[in-house]
């Protein structure tokens, strides 16, 4: 049976009966690693690598198309150079949306760093150094900008920096609004309305990292509730990002299934 009409089967089965049904795919290509910021040549083979490539789900759904006769090669070229365009254009539009607003404020911070210049002739040196190195940044960020106004307002002396401060204080309020707000449900599900049991620490408590706290969860979790399954790259030998499974394939006993020796 195909992997189509295993999956035709599984989603028939999970409509008609209501139950959630899982795939059990024993290879599967990595395009990536982790994150599309993450590098999987760390820790995969070359061999895996090559293996991999030749058996990219891109190139294999290609040459299914041709061998089915669902399209020729002239239609799949096209649809591939439609599909980069639009990416292309959503991309260009999505940094242009993102990086303006920030020029805009390198152009007002450079002005009135350009005012302390002509103000405070004796530290011409000093603001002239920080306005090249922010204009010279070539993806900046809003801390970029606040960095450089603090940075000119500490060298001049606040006292003689009431706009830059104005101006300064103006942009910490707008990114609290773009990055400290709606992060957490405000209704009365929110996490912020669980009640916390504080932890007792004492003098003999022991000092623990953070993912060692995060592994005896864990286990405590897969012992007492044989409901919880867990799978994914944080599985392998690495344990996830926070090596929260790290250990985990030395001893699967403990939470009643087994992970393959190979996954990484």
């Amino acid at each position: 049976m195909g992997m189509i009409e295993i999956f035709e089967e599984g989603i028939s089965l999970a409509r008609e009966t209501h139950t959630p049904i899982l795939f059990h795919v024993e290879e599967l290509t990595q395009p990536q690693g982790h994150s599309t910021s993450g590098s999987h040549e760390r820790y995969k083979s070359t061999e895996r690598l090559d293996w991999e490539r030749e058996w990219d789900a891109f190139k294999k759904m290609k040459t299914w198309i041709l061998d089915n006769s669902l399209a020729d090669e002239s239609e799949l070229e096209k649809i591939e150079f439609e599909a980069r365009k639009i990416v292309k254009e959503s991309r260009d539009s999505a940094w242009k949306e993102y990086i303006l607003p920030i020029k805009e404020q390198i152009t007002r911070t450079i002005e009135i760093i350009n005012q302390f210049i002509i103000e405070f002739p004796d530290k011409i040196k000093e603001l002239k150094s920080i306005s090249a190195s922010l204009s010279g940044l070539r993806e900046p960020l809003r801390k970029n900008v606040l960095k450089s106004l603090h940075k000119a307002m500490m060298i001049v002396g606040e006292e003689n920096a009431i706009v830059a401060k104005s101006y300064y204080n103006s942009l910490l309020e707008e990114n609290i609004h773009i990055y400290d707000s709606n992060l957490y449900d405000k209704g009365p599900k929110s996490a912020l309305n669980v009640q916390t049991t504080a932890p007792v620490i004492t003098d003999v408590s022991p000092i623990i990292n953070g993912y060692e706290i995060l592994n005896h969860y864990f286990d405590q979790l897969f012992e007492k509730n044989p409901k919880v399954f867990a799978f994914g790259e944080d599985l392998g030998k690495i344990g996830g990002v926070n090596q929260g499974f790290v250990g985990l394939q030395k001893n699967t006993a403990r939470i009643g299934f087994s992970i393959p020796a190979s996954e990484s």
